[in-house]
């Protein structure tokens, strides 16, 4: 035990010299506001105002400092119009900046539109700058079109877009009763 100055640990050891003597450790760096916990003689873990980082790093940008699940309601807001659904739900796991869900949406009564085809809700806006593009897994009247999904940069809306770049409009559909299932990741 030591003072505000100092550090407080508990060592496990195997033995009593070199790292022998403190193979395992529990230790609180007053002076630095760190908890530190090693294994084979060697810090693997530390946490500090950042946030959790591994081993023995301690920049800053490096830490890990979010972490949730939730779920999120992923609605129609453009292509389709006077929307009934007969499912719409989405789950979300959050790591440091990036956003992994997975969403269902199924239509039981709609009126296609030839506007871009968008979804609202997501649970986080994305990062201004992102990437956010990834593929449908399996849909009903999506079927052959080679679609891309897009999260829009600074929102909460996630678009659809043909292969070739060019809008995926409500009218591209062969009617409103889709399932849509689709995982994908983005940046916030």
């Amino acid at each position: 035990v030591a003072g505000t100055s100092g550090e407080s640990s508990i060592f496990m050891a195997d033995g009593t010299s070199g790292d022998a003597s403190y193979r395992g450790y529990v230790q609180y760096q007053h002076t630095n506001d760190n908890f530190n916990i090693g294994t084979g003689g060697a810090q693997r873990l530390r946490i500090d105002s950042d946030g959790l980082k591994f081993g023995s790093d301690t920049a800053a940008a490096n830490a890990l400092d979010d972490y949730e699940t939730g779920t999120f309601t992923p609605t129609v807001v453009s292509g389709i119009t006077s929307v009934s659904y007969a499912t719409n739900v989405g789950y979300y796991t959050k790591i440091g900046d990036t956003i992994m869900i997975s969403l269902r949406v199924a239509l039981s009564a709609g009126t296609l539109q030839s506007s871009l085809l968008s979804f609202a809700g997501l649970p986080e806006a994305a990062r201004t700058s992102t990437y956010g593009a990834g593929y449908v897994s399996y849909t009903s009247s999506f079927a052959n079109q080679n679609i891309n999904f897009y999260v829009n940069p600074g929102s909460t809306q996630l678009s659809v877009y043909k292969q070739i770049g060019t809008n995926f409009a409500g009218n591209d559909l062969v009617s409103y009763a889709f399932d849509l299932r689709l995982m994908l990741a983005y940046l916030t």
